[in-house]
């Protein structure tokens, strides 16, 4: 008998031991975010939360990643624990455990986290009462969690069946301080190899991120995941900054990125925000290394144009501008720059734009609207019209197909993605230079 013949059923078998220890409801989806099945009486109220607090979002952008336990979080502090179930012939789905708090703490936040989402008094009512029901699990009990979890997903033999009985039991006792010595020097080993891929400017890093930022949020006793997971981001980011700084990214440019990564982190109100975070922080970091590399031929004034663009998309930057950063008249700083770059300064900052905006369409939930006014397009239109130009394809288009062949890195829905409507608005009229 294989694991897929019989996994439905130990699973039935850990969902009743796990709320029998804990208090823990069980959730049973399709890979495309549909609940099969759940034991929670309050299915209606708890999986509201879990789906506007980016929880749902999150698990399904893991569904072509390996099976392994994750964790999430949403603005009110409900945490909960998920792992993709294996199939050979089916659609991948997923189970979840929770929700639960990880301290005390967290209940005191609960009618403020509330009141913030403008629901119902009535419905607002009922879930007050609700929350504050709900069992408290701290961060080594979910780590024991996800391990049986992965357990009763994974084994199916007599032996392994044994083990898993075994890992429930002593499910709630400490980890031995040789299990945390092995946690943290695999941390360790982790964060050198993500450093390295910084400093090369290598985007090769793959899954490697995932495992080091899974144990961000396994913190301190009493710590709750999202400071946990703050406090490594941080730590992380700094460290990041320094790599590139030694893949030959120039000082002032690596902790002007630093201060603007550092500023968001500490507005990002969940675990799994802060991983997307941070994914896009060492793509930013390694993205300027390998510019780095790429024009470290140039002349100087034209490296410092190259530079000053890539860190000011989000600002006007004009000829005159770009002259009075480098100290050169207009006329001959932009002939110097089309000689080096063979391209015309103001193409460039249209180019380097799109290329940004790529990686926005492809990783966020920003609308279009939202891009083009961030990247100082003026207009949908004409920002419509300077991306197809150099891409072949709309935004929307764009986006669509990031989505199909897996290149973005976060799932959305389709009202995120934006409706119909939204997409005949792409009609490339014209609009202001750059």
């Amino acid at each position: 008998m294989s694991v897929f013949d019989c996994v439905e059923e130990r699973l039935l078998l850990y969902s009743g031991m796990v709320y029998h220890s804990y208090g823990l409801w069980t959730w049973y989806f399709s890979g495309e975010g549909e609940l099969y099945y759940t034991n929670c009486p309050h299915e209606k109220e708890l999986l509201h939360f879990f789906q506007l607090g980016n929880c749902q979002e999150f698990a399904l952008s893991r569904r072509d990643e390996p099976e392994m336990p994750f964790l999430m979080s949403d603005p009110v502090g409900l945490v909960w624990l998920g792992e993709y179930i294996p199939c050979v012939d089916t659609e991948r789905r997923f189970f979840v455990i929770g929700p639960a708090f990880c301290d005390r703490d967290s209940l005191t936040g609960i009618d403020d986290a509330l009141r913030r989402r403008n629901l119902s008094k009535e419905f607002s009512g009922g879930c007050r009462h609700l929350l504050h029901n709900l069992p408290v699990v701290d961060v080594k009990q979910f780590q024991h969690l996800a391990r049986s979890l992965h357990y009763a997903i994974g084994f199916v033999d007599g032996e392994d069946m044994k083990l898993l009985m075994q890992v429930s039991d002593g499910m709630k006792t400490d980890l031995t301080e040789a299990e945390k010595w092995i946690d943290y020097e695999q941390e360790h080993h982790r964060e050198r190899m993500l450093l390295t891929y910084v400093r090369d400017g290598n985007h090769g890093y793959g899954d490697l991120l995932d495992l080091f930022t899974r144990g961000a949020h396994m913190g301190h006793p009493g710590q709750s995941p999202e400071r946990s997971a703050r406090n490594t981001v941080l730590i992380f980011i700094s460290q990041c900054a320094r790599a590139a700084m030694e893949g030959g990214v120039p000082v002032k440019t690596a902790k002007e990125t630093e201060n603007m990564f550092v500023g968001r982190a500490e507005e990002q109100k969940t675990v799994t925000e802060l991983i997307r975070l941070c994914r896009e922080m060492m793509d930013t970091f390694i993205d300027q290394v390998i510019v780095h590399k790429e024009y470290a031929s140039l002349s100087k004034p034209v490296y410092l144009c190259c530079d000053y663009i890539r860190t000011h998309l989000s600002e006007p930057v004009t000829l005159k501008e770009m002259a009075r950063q480098t100290g050169y008249t207009e006329y001959y700083l932009s002939r110097l720059f089309q000689k080096e770059m063979g391209v015309k300064l103001l193409d460039y900052i249209k180019q380097v734009r799109v290329d940004y905006a790529k990686i926005l369409l492809s990783t966020t939930n920003l609308t279009v609207e939202q891009i083009s006014e961030k990247l100082q397009f003026g207009t949908r239109n004409y920002f419509t019209k300077v991306f197809r130009k150099y891409t072949g394809s709309s935004p929307m288009q764009y986006r669509d197909t990031a989505l199909r062949v897996g290149q973005g890195k976060g799932m959305r829905t389709k009202r995120e993605r934006g409706t119909g409507n939204e997409r005949d608005k792409e009609t490339g009229a014209g609009g202001p230079d750059a």
